[in-house]
């Protein structure tokens, strides 16, 4: 399955679901764990950026699993944001 697929949710294996996920949040989340963790040893605290889709916000038809990663990746870094 394709991020940009049409596939109905009711219709995704979780193989497929895993993966998108795995790699749209799980990479996110491996960067800010280690670059919160160096931050915190250093005097200059520095920042952390992360890109993500619009379709985080909005929300697309069609590519559900898409959306609700890049949707993850965006509560995932203002969860960061508040506890550090």
């Amino acid at each position: 399955m394709h991020a940009s697929s049409d596939t109905k949710l009711a219709d995704i294996v979780r193989k497929d679901f895993d993966c998108i996920v795995n790699i749209n949040l799980g990479g996110i989340y491996n960067c800010i764990k280690y670059e919160i963790a160096q931050m915190l040893k250093q005097s200059n605290k520095g920042v952390i950026v992360n890109c993500f889709s619009q379709s985080g916000v909005v929300g697309l038809v069609g590519v559900s699993v898409y959306t609700k990663s890049k949707h993850a990746v965006f509560r995932l870094t203002k969860c960061s944001v508040l506890k550090y």
